[in-house]
């Protein structure tokens, strides 16, 4: 590299580095608040802004022949296919494998006929029927359920005193706060997710909803019609039933017309894996438990999203009380193909016991090896929701409860922010079918999407910062939003490490925010101890480098800036080719570019 290249390597995660013989810019900060005079041992991720710098020259790597690791592990080849989609000014307008503005019937129709025909599913597209270990059968003479009384019911506001909370063990799992619910409809308000989805309702999407208790639909606490039980143990304890429904009456009141599948936890692996087969298709699996007993990993998971490309949405989990040591997410949601989502209060501060600590990579069979840390959990949703429609009942099973465990008409935590989440992602994907078999595109989006900042974000999440994951804005999520995909093998789309394209229509002064997400084997990152394919992102307006993001350890990158000029944006996504950097695997990236909504252009 020449010597008079500017290098600036910040915390092992992130090399951010003075870019070509154009005029090119320096980092400012990140997007998650941090300078360059930082000194934790934390990842690098996203630049928020740059300034202006005089001329440099290129620093670029010479892309080489593709190294790719003779052990790497073997998969199955998938077809090439590139799609874009954008809506702006009422119009939906779709591309296809560089057919361009096709009608969304012909899009469709086209789209699922690759699917159709994908063979990277059928890696588990019957493992359901043999590795489940529950039936769907309960036994109810094991239990009894009565009415019960709380101060809540038929509310739309309540403030709970002193209500006992999930928490590190160390503390014995006996936090107690003071909590302000919101009526579900005052939340999705809140959210700005009212508007733009009011005449949606989830309508055939399918969600697989595990946990660690399966609703007693027989009993009316989660609409029979609505929730079909694919697998349950028979033995839980009130508690987790009581888990279970308050996570399935979330969902249903977002996504009213949503068809969930409810799985035990402790019944083998942790999805339907022939969810492409089922009627509705399963899109999204939800996954509200945290600490406690894991009949999964991480590997797997990832492995299945990278497989059937369904979106999977984990809850951050509870361990954040205080900054204890403790605050690590919880190990599904350290899949770095999963969906990951924190928890904050209506009004927007961060839930105390909210976990926060980014997990680092580590390798199977080598407990020594300590790898780079990456950011978890990418968001945060709003968790403190209140049923007035429903009632609270008493719930006991004979064999194991001492006493009659309550179930409330509210409901908290990371348990709660990650349906909400998921019910969210459902009306996306009914309003704009584009997005479904897409868990990389939607990861992009969430991230653009969420702009509305948490208060006092620093305080609890030091890893991140004041910019640590921010909440999804509805308005952001439904509107004025361009999305792209590339699905194929290792060689189907970078072209000497590069993909490049242009985004016009932009407006001199204006706030956008750009993100890209891939997928990768589970196996290949327990293998490696990092992720295969090292991808980046950046932003050129006027032959000047205005934004971009280099992290090294991250599924993701994401920019924050202001346009320069109207000049057309030239977008750059490359690919590490050196020796040893682009190890293998399928491209399945996702890309997704928003106009802020105008309430945050003055901001």
């Amino acid at each position: 590299m020449n010597k008079n290249i500017s290098m600036l390597v910040v915390c092992g995660a992130l090399a951010m580095s003075a870019q070509a013989a154009d005029q090119d810019a320096t980092m400012k900060a990140d997007v998650l608040g941090r300078h360059v005079t930082s000194t934790r041992n934390i990842p690098k991720a996203y630049i928020k802004d740059v300034k202006k710098s005089v001329n440099q020259k290129s620093d670029m790597v010479k892309t080489k022949s593709l190294a790719k690791d003779a052990n790497y592990p073997s998969e199955a080849g998938i077809a090439k296919t590139y799609g874009i989609f954008e809506h702006r000014n009422g119009k939906r307008w779709y591309s296809l494998n560089n057919k361009n503005d096709i009608p969304e019937s012909e899009y469709l129709k086209k789209i699922n006929e690759i699917e159709d025909k994908d063979t990277a599913r059928k890696k588990f597209e019957d493992e359901d029927k043999t590795k489940y270990t529950c039936s769907n059968i309960r036994d109810l003479s094991n239990y009894s359920v009565v009415k019960a009384s709380d101060e809540c019911v038929g509310k739309d506001f309540c403030t709970v005193k002193n209500i006992k909370l999930a928490g590190p063990p160390s503390l014995d799992r006996t936090i107690s706060e003071t909590i302000d619910f919101w009526n579900y409809e005052s939340v999705i308000n809140n959210s700005n997710l009212l508007q733009v989805t009011r005449n949606y309702s989830g309508h055939n999407i399918g969600i697989s909803v595990t946990d660690i208790g399966v609703p007693f639909v027989e009993y009316e606490h989660v609409p029979s019609d609505k929730y079909f039980v694919i697998t349950n143990n028979g033995l839980e304890i009130a508690s987790s039933i009581i888990h279970g429904t308050k996570t399935s009456w979330v969902i249903n009141h977002v996504a009213s017309d949503a068809t969930l599948y409810g799985l035990h936890e402790a019944c083998g692996k942790t999805v339907p894996v022939d969810g492409y087969k089922k009627s509705p298709k399963i899109y999204i699996g939800n996954h509200s438990y945290g600490d406690g007993s894991f009949y999964y990993s991480a590997t797997y998971i990832d492995d299945f999203i990278y497989a059937t490309r369904t979106i999977e949405v984990a809850s951050a989990g509870n361990l954040g009380y205080k900054k204890a040591t403790a605050a690590q997410i919880s190990e599904i949601a350290t899949g770095v193909n999963v969906i990951s989502v924190g928890a904050v209060h209506n009004n927007l501060t961060y839930h105390q016991t909210s976990s926060w600590a980014n997990p680092k990579y580590s390798k199977k069979g080598d407990p020594s090896f300590s790898g780079e840390a990456y950011v978890k959990p990418e968001i945060a949703n709003f968790s403190d929701i209140l049923f007035p429609d429903k009632g609270a009942a008493g719930i006991l099973n004979k064999h194991y409860d001492s006493e009659y465990q309550v179930l409330t008409p509210y409901f908290t935590q990371t348990s709660s922010s990650t349906p909400y989440t998921t019910a969210s992602i459902a009306l996306l994907l009914e309003r704009y079918p584009f997005y479904r078999w897409h868990p990389e595109v939607v990861k992009a989006l969430l991230l653009t999407s969420s702009i509305k900042k948490i208060i006092g974000a620093k305080d609890h999440d030091p890893d991140n910062g004041d910019y640590a994951m921010g909440v999804p804005d509805g308005r952001a999520m439904f509107e004025k939003n361009r999305s792209r995909f590339w699905n194929g093998n290792n060689e189907d789309f970078f072209k000497n490490g590069k993909i490049s394209f242009t985004e016009s229509g932009i407006q001199s002064g204006k706030k956008y925010r750009i993100a890209i997400a891939w997928l990768s084997s589970g196996t290949a990152v327990a293998q490696y101890g990092r992720l295969p394919q090292d991808i980046n992102l950046k932003v050129k307006q006027n032959g000047r480098t205005i934004a971009r993001s280099e992290s090294t350890s991250n599924p993701f990158e994401l920019v924050d800036f202001a346009a320069e000029s109207g000049g057309d944006l030239e977008i750059i996504i490359e690919r590490k080719e050196g020796m040893g950097e682009n190890l293998g695997g399928r491209v399945l990236l996702g890309y997704n570019f928003l106009e802020l909504p105008d309430a945050y252009q003055r901001r």
